[in-house]
């Protein structure tokens, strides 16, 4: 919920509050999706730990994304958080899936799993936009470090 609510609010924030033009936000969402693209690759071969510690890592680093984007002044600024981001989500989203399919091979727990960041997806814009609203753009990012830390705690519980 937290990483949609800034996914949304945060192109806004780059052009609003940063004075960032349409193509540096792209530029800057590209080190996002390149890092991401990486880190997902390397996981079947390169990146040798297990998945509840790669879920956990990429929990703990993601809330330094959010604390790095609530404090950048320009837009340049933003491109070494969403590269981060980019490695965090792959260790999340490829672990988190290769540790539901090993404990639990039916689908069931994947689909369980892709259905709650789809719900994230619809739930996550609506905080945003509500806080963005009623506070800043800066709001939100400090919503998600909140969120963060509380999954990363929760993630603390994870067998290996």
């Amino acid at each position: 919920i937290g990483a949609t609510a800034v996914w949304t609010i945060f192109p806004l924030m780059l052009m609003e509050k940063l004075g960032a033009e349409l193509y540096q936000v792209s530029i800057v969402y590209v080190a996002n999706t390149v890092m991401a693209f990486i880190t997902m690759n390397l996981m079947a071969s390169k990146i040798k730990l297990s998945n509840p510690t790669k879920f956990k890592i990429g929990i703990g680093s993601t809330s330094f994304v959010f604390v790095g984007l609530a404090l950048i002044t320009d837009w340049w600024m933003a491109m070494p958080f969403m590269a981060l981001v980019g490695v965090t989500w792959g260790l999340l989203f490829i672990a988190g899936n290769f540790h539901l399919m090993e404990n639990n091979p039916r689908s069931t727990s994947t689909g369980i799993f892709s259905s709650t960041i789809s719900i994230s997806t619809v739930v996550g814009p609506v905080i945003a936009g509500s806080i963005a609203f009623l506070f800043d753009y800066h709001a939100v990012m400090y919503f998600a470090v909140v969120i963060i830390i509380v999954a990363f705690g929760v993630s603390l519980k994870i067998k290996q």
